[in-house]
């Protein structure tokens, strides 16, 4: 990552948000973030602050406002709005389709996908019978997610 200003401010404001949230593996949710951040890295640092903030909205107590009031440019402050899932939509009908129409959206989350299809990150961690069907059936969506996305 380059370590831009805006780069900067968006790990400290993804960094306190996330702070004391962890995935299904208990692993910091920041790393997540981070990995995204890391895979979408490139000259426009718009890619790596939305990457540090796809999910500060949804998952914490950080608004639209805040990030607008931070200083952030309106390209980014879009792509995380974007980004941020609304209960009353479809995944795969109104979500999916809304973000593949926006390039930095798009690219971000097709990062965060990947990641979260990465199954090494579970790798030693037992789950209960009724996690991984969780697991299962949000893998299957991401799958379907990710072919959305990638294609033409």
């Amino acid at each position: 990552m380059f370590y831009t200003e805006n780069v900067r401010k968006a790990l400290n404001i993804a960094y306190h948000a996330h702070i004391n949230q962890y995935d299904i593996s208990g692993v910091p949710l920041i790393y997540h973030a981070a990995y995204v951040a890391h895979r979408v890295c490139c000259e426009d640092d718009s890619y790596s602050c939305v990457a540090l903030l796809h999910d500060v909205v949804e998952k914490t107590s950080v608004s639209m406002e805040d990030l607008i009031h931070a200083g952030f440019p309106e390209r980014v402050v879009h792509a995380v709005d974007l980004l941020t899932y609304k209960p009353s939509e479809s995944y795969l009908k109104d979500y999916i389709p809304r973000i593949k129409q926006d390039p930095l959206a798009r690219t971000v989350t097709i990062a965060a996908i990947y990641h979260n299809l990465d199954t090494e990150r579970y790798h030693g961690i037992h789950f209960t019978e009724e996690q991984l069907d969780s697991l299962e059936e949000l893998n299957e969506l991401y799958e379907q997610a990710y072919t959305l996305l990638t294609e033409d």
